[in-house]
């Protein structure tokens, strides 16, 4: 059982992925992943579903690596790994734009973006980021919004020297395994949300309702 030291009173930063977390996006990306692959057949495109479902939170480029060189046995150049990054972007930006928000995830950015600084960290892009969460009309509540290709423990760094966060005064909030080891390699606290299958060890929400439950009951206690 998860002993809970997170106290939002000490909270100074809070630090969201993107997709699964704040937007229902994840459907999404699969399905687009899959349709990449899809003039190879629907074995090949499962498998390639299957392992990006099984990698949330990596870049697309190490991806689609992994794709070209252990599921089609093809070239995995730079030049091969951008087009069909390109392919993707096209397939997925309007979709993902069009996806609805996590539950509780618009009113939860609402409410505490001036009690706290928030922030995005994302495997995706940056600058397809910041096209998705410009037209989303959210950019306003995050102080800055990070993508790809830097790393997520890079991002945490990067945000916690920005204004000399301590540790315990930032917290990472995700829904995958990449998200909890970016957060355990920097040592902040982390809040999985979601279906994913966390370890005990680990505080898991299943929405953004639940994490402003959480926090409020804390704050009132």
């Amino acid at each position: 059982m998860k002993i809970i030291t997170l106290n939002p009173r000490e909270i100074k930063a809070v630090i969201f992925d993107f997709d699964g977390t704040i937007c229902d996006s994840l459907k999404v990306k699969a399905e687009a992943f899959g349709e990449v692959y899809s003039k190879y057949g629907k074995d090949i495109s499962s498998q390639v579903i299957d392992y990006h479902n099984n990698n949330l939170g990596v870049p697309r480029e190490i991806k689609f690596k992994y794709f070209q060189k252990e599921i089609v046995n093809e070239s995995y150049s730079i030049e091969k790994i951008n087009e069909l990054s390109d392919i993707f972007s096209k397939l997925v930006v309007k979709k993902v734009i069009e996806a609805p928000f996590i539950e509780g995830a618009k009113e939860f950015l609402s409410i505490y973006h001036d009690r706290y600084d928030l922030y995005i960290s994302s495997a995706t892009p940056q600058k397809e980021l910041e096209r998705i969460i410009n037209a989303k009309g959210i950019s306003k509540f995050f102080m800055t919004i990070n993508g790809s290709p830097e790393k997520k423990d890079e991002h945490i760094r990067k945000i916690m020297r920005s204004k000399n966060f301590r540790k315990e005064e930032t917290v990472f909030i995700g829904d995958a395994n990449q998200d909890k080891e970016a957060a355990e390699i920097t040592g902040v606290h982390f809040i999985g949300v979601g279906m994913n299958n966390f370890s005990e060890d680990t505080l898991k929400l299943e929405n953004l309702i639940a994490l402003n439950d959480f926090i409020q009951s804390r704050l009132l206690s």
